[in-house]
Order: structure tokens, then C-alpha cells, then sequence
């Protein structure tokens, strides 16, 4: 990965799953990394665990959609590194609740967590990264932005975090930042280890991803770790789908299994041969 060393990165909500994945990823890349979340004692064992491979690291603990936490956060990080270049976001709150049983409190308080608190880290940073002549802001989004999966509040603050950052793309293009998306699919987190804990979910999630497996939070912090370097310089405003294929075909679910072998079974299968016609 090419322009990460040297750079300072700011990953928020990397205390577990994607974040701390991330963070580990950019500081095995040679960048000094900021680790925010709420739950201080989760940042020091990111950082514990960056700096125990040879990496440099920082943990704050800050409520990302408190706006005064996050100028605070930000103040410090410039002042310990000397400037900011990379803004990971990587918040997440996911009650699973049909339309007909979420509160009014459990709806705002997801939106506040995957929306308004990426909001308050970019508006934060984005000043310190017009100062340094251009950035890379990076934010976690979802397959749910993409397709429906029974969690609306989730869904619906996804779908907003892909289209403002593209809208932010354009905006802050002339000062040199770029901004993307990331969007998982079924990772192993700790946000879905109590439903991926079934072996009957697990199985039909394994039945509609194609790639037969389910997705790592270092497969996500690999792409994110491009988008953060120089190597994505000419990309932006775009959003990468990181789930095995799985939105290309999850319609099918099941189905798809039965087509194939239907299909297998009335097909002749190719003969593989050495010969050469000439």
C-alpha cells in the first residue's frame, strides 16, 4: 500500500470489529493512528494491540455524536501528531426491530449513531485536513444501503451516509479531499455475533453468499486501507461492496442452489481434456 507512511489517521469507533481492524491495518501500513470510542477502555486495548506490532497509536474516549467531544477528540490528535490526513468512520448501532416495534428513542438514537455522528467527526476534521493540502475520508456504510434487511433505522441511516458522501465528495473535491464509502456484508462483529451465534441464520447467510464464507473485519480494513492511500488518489465519491457477492445474487437465496444443481443435472458436464486440435 503505497502514502500511508507518515500520515496521521483518526478511526472512529475502532474499539472492536471494523474499527479496530482498521486501525491495526493502518498502523501496520506505517500510519500514526487515532483511536476513538466511546468505551475508553476498548480504545487502550486497540492501541495495546497496534503498538505491541510496531505501531503508533492513540486512544480517546469520545462520544462521536457529541459535538463538543469530537472538537475535543480532534484538538488532541492534531496536537499529539502534528496534523490530521485520514478520517475513518466506523459507528454502528443496529437494533434488530421491525418497523412496528422500534421506538421513537431506539430510531434517533440508531440515526444519531450511524448518521449524525459521522457528521460531527467530518465537520471536525475536515478544517485540519483542508490545512494539509488535501485528505482521505473513508465512511463505513452498509449492503443495507443497497438492499433491505428488516433493520429500518439502520437501513434508512446507511442509505443516507452513502448519499451524503457523495454530496461531501463533490463538495471538498477542489481542496484535494477525497471521500468514499465502504459498505460490509455479513462480517463476523461483535454487533452481529448474537444473531451469526444461530446456526440456522448462519447457515442460510453462508447460502446466499456465492464466495461461501462469511466476511472478516480484516477484509473490510484492506479496502479501507486503499481508499486511505495514494493508491486511490483519482477515487472518489464511490462505494465498494464488501460482502462475497452477496447483494449480486441474495434474491435467489436458496433458490440459487437448486437452479444449479438442476441445471448441472440436465447439462452434459464439459469433457477436460489434454488434446490440442490443431
Amino acid at each position: 500500500m503505497r502514502g500511508l507512511s507518515g500520515k496521521v489517521a483518526v478511526v472512529v469507533g475502532a474499539g472492536s470489529g471494523i474499527g479496530r481492524a482498521t486501525a491495526q491495518r493502518l498502523a501496520e501500513e506505517g500510519a500514526s493512528v487515532a483511536v476513538v470510542d466511546i468505551d475508553g477502555t476498548a480504545a487502550d486495548t486497540t492501541v495495546t494491540a497496534l503498538e505491541s506490532t510496531g505501531g503508533r497509536g492513540l486512544a480517546l474516549r469520545a462520544d462521536a455524536t457529541s459535538p463538543q467531544d469530537v472538537t475535543r477528540a480532534v484538538e488532541r490528535i492534531v496536537a499529539t501528531f502534528g496534523g490530521l490526513d485520514i478520517l475513518v468512520n466506523s459507528v454502528a448501532r443496529a437494533p434488530r426491530k421491525t418497523m412496528y416495534d422500534i421506538t421513537a428513542s431506539e430510531w434517533r438514537d440508531t440515526v444519531d449513531a450511524c448518521l449524525f455522528s459521522y457528521f460531527t467527526t467530518t465537520r471536525s476534521a475536515l478544517p485540519h485536513l483542508v490545512s494539509r493540502g488535501g485528505g482521505k475520508i473513508v465512511n463505513v456504510c452498509s449492503v443495507t444501503a443497497h438492499v433491505g434487511a428488516q433493520l429500518p433505522a439502520y437501513t434508512a441511516a446507511k442509505g443516507a451516509v452513502l448519499a451524503w458522501s457523495r454530496e461531501i465528495a463533490v463538495e471538498f473535491a477542489h481542496h484535494g479531499i477525497t471521500v468514499n464509502t465502504v459498505s460490509p456484508g455479513v462480517i463476523e462483529t461483535p454487533i452481529n455475533a448474537e444473531v451469526l451465534g444461530s446456526d440456522a441464520v448462519r447457515s442460510t447467510m453462508l447460502d446466499a453468499i456465492p464466495l461461501q464464507r462469511l466476511g472478516r473485519p480484516a477484509d473490510v480494513a484492506a479496502t479501507i486501507a486503499f481508499l486511505a492511500s495514494s493508491d486511490a488518489d483519482f477515487v472518489s465519491g464511490a462505494d465498494i461492496v464488501v460482502d462475497g457477492a452477496m447483494i449480486a445474487s441474495a434474491a435467489w437465496g436458496t433458490a440459487r442452489t437448486a437452479w444449479r444443481r438442476y441445471d448441472r443435472a440436465l447439462r452434459p458436464q464439459p469433457r477436460v481434456t489434454d488434446d490440442v486440435d490443431i
